[in-house]
């Protein structure tokens, strides 16, 4: 079986609140492809249209009106 670090299912959970940033979700989604998320975030978090919160949440809009993902 292969060594997975547990810590690196908390990484994208560390950073909804931030920037979105593409190059820093592709290494996130390298480490790991299961993540520990919440339901519980502030309201500016969840309204902010720019942080990896929205991106993740609106992935479709955000490949539909962009041409990414």
């Amino acid at each position: 079986m292969p060594y997975a670090n547990s810590d690196y299912c908390h990484l994208m959970l560390n950073n909804l609140d931030l920037p979105f940033d593409e190059n820093k979700y592709k290494h996130i989604t390298e480490l790991c492809n299961v993540h520990k998320l919440t339901y519980k975030l502030y309201k500016d978090v969840t309204e902010d249209k720019n942080n990896f919160y929205s991106r993740i949440v609106r992935k479709e809009e955000y490949a539909k009106s962009s041409n990414q993902w």
